[in-house]
């Protein structure tokens, strides 16, 4: 079952993807805030490639890398508040 976004918060700083960026660490889930390509992300172990997001679109999971180039691409990572 997957986590509810109301339950966990904004994580680590840098928590907001633009454009160029990356991000490590562990994170419970990426939400689009616009329509967005990641061009890497690893959700429970596996690596996806040009994943692409709607807007509003979630993946839940145990998020540990990532990355996005594309140029209209904002994305927010979430991990369970402490």
């Amino acid at each position: 079952m997957g986590r509810v976004l109301s339950r966990i918060a904004l994580g680590d700083a840098g928590t907001t993807l633009s454009t160029g960026g990356t991000f490590s660490g562990s994170f419970d889930a990426v939400s689009a805030l616009s329509a967005s390509t990641l061009d890497s992300i690893t959700v429970d172990g596996t690596a996806y490639t040009a994943l692409t997001l709607g807007v509003g679109a979630i993946i839940h999971g145990n998020i540990t890398a990532g990355s996005s180039t594309n140029g209209s691409a904002t994305i927010a990572l979430y991990k369970r508040a402490v």
